[in-house]
């Protein structure tokens, strides 16, 4: 269902509404003070039908966000406008910023849970609120035609995630209690931190390691304890974030850097050619359908794991070491099949 605007030929969309809802709230708020008579929250709260909290709350931003000179008249037991010149401020947006705009908030949807979310959700609604009464939408759906799904994401602690931004903001050391899931074992290190990475919605660390003397990087997720120093530090010299970002395959680094090459078959070879999986690839296409992805990564164990996902239409043909990984992985699948 929408409503056909004849002069402009498209439609104002029901779907468009939530994004503008505060902002018709906050539209309606304004006439109800401009026409003078100092109304109270809960009286502007029984004409819009909507809570006295909801109308409070508005009223709050406006005066937050807005600068809206708003006063509460108690003698009057009601709101007035000191400074009856001011209008609320507008944006026009073209049909593109517009769905730019309806993109942000689904992003913010799929941020739910994590710290960005109240960031993210707190610019949105300062722009929607900004946005004219009236806007024409292309009939085809903007929110209901979109989509952004993040992946399974471990569970964080937005404090944590805070005090490390806060962290790597004013150089300062952290210790952290820390999980490592590969040894299974949880013990205290000191880090600085250099950087927060989001990795299909996952979020990580880069870290100098104290004892070890490494750059490594932690999941936020297995930090179980954490605590701001006030021990301050300088970035190492030899630490430059797109160099280091660029030899990891997916989220294991390491000082070494192995060339891999890989050959896949049928719907794998295809599947292959659509994507750029790493910032060194190099794709040969063969003249039997086949794909040879080439690439310069840190970690062959990860790679081995993503290569046993294709299954029989993976083939690694460089280095040895990625070879045997994969072969042995495949043997223990059988034997614990074998065994079980």
């Amino acid at each position: 269902m929408c409503v056909l605007e004849p002069s402009a030929g498209v439609c104002l969309l029901p779907a468009y509404s939530k994004y503008r809802s505060h902002f018709h709230h906050i539209v309606l708020i304004d006439q109800h003070i401009r026409r003078g008579g100092f109304p109270s929250s809960k009286s502007i709260a029984r004409e819009l039908e909507l809570s006295d909290r909801t109308i409070r709350r508005n009223i709050e931003f406006m005066r937050d966000a807005l600068g809206a000179p708003i006063e509460y008249d108690p003698s009057r037991k009601g709101y007035c406008y000191t400074q009856p010149a001011w209008t609320l401020p507008g944006i026009q947006l073209t049909e593109g910023e517009l769905l730019g705009l309806v993109l942000v908030q689904l992003a913010v949807s799929a941020y739910k849970g994590t710290p960005l979310e109240s960031y993210l959700k707190s610019i949105v609604d300062k722009l929607v609120a900004r946005l004219p009464e009236e806007i024409s939408v292309d009939p085809r759906g903007l929110a209901e035609s979109f989509r952004i799904t993040l992946g399974p994401v471990a569970p964080i602690n937005p404090e944590h995630w805070e005090m490390l931004a806060r962290a790597i903001r004013e150089k300062r050391s952290v210790r952290m209690t820390y999980y490592a899931v590969g040894r299974d074992k949880t013990a205290d290190r000191d880090v600085d931190p250099y950087l927060l990475r989001c990795y299909r919605g996952d979020w990580y660390l880069v870290a100098h390691d104290h004892a070890s003397g490494y750059v490594p990087i932690f999941s936020l997720a297995r930090i179980r304890a954490l605590k701001l120093l006030d021990e301050h530090f300088v970035v190492r010299d030899d630490f430059h974030p797109d160099e280091y970002l660029g030899g990891i395959f997916q989220t294991v680094e390491t000082s070494e850097r192995h060339k891999v090459r890989i050959q896949f078959f049928d719907i794998a070879a295809r599947l292959i050619a659509e994507r750029i999986w790493h910032p060194t690839q190099k794709l040969t296409h063969r003249k039997d359908g086949s794909v040879v992805l080439e690439m310069t990564v840190a970690d062959l164990d990860e790679v081995a794991w993503w290569v046993l996902s294709w299954g029989s239409r993976a083939r690694v043909l460089a280095p040895e070491a990625l070879l045997s990984a994969v072969l042995g992985e495949a043997a223990a699948i059988l034997e614990s099949r074998d065994h079980g």
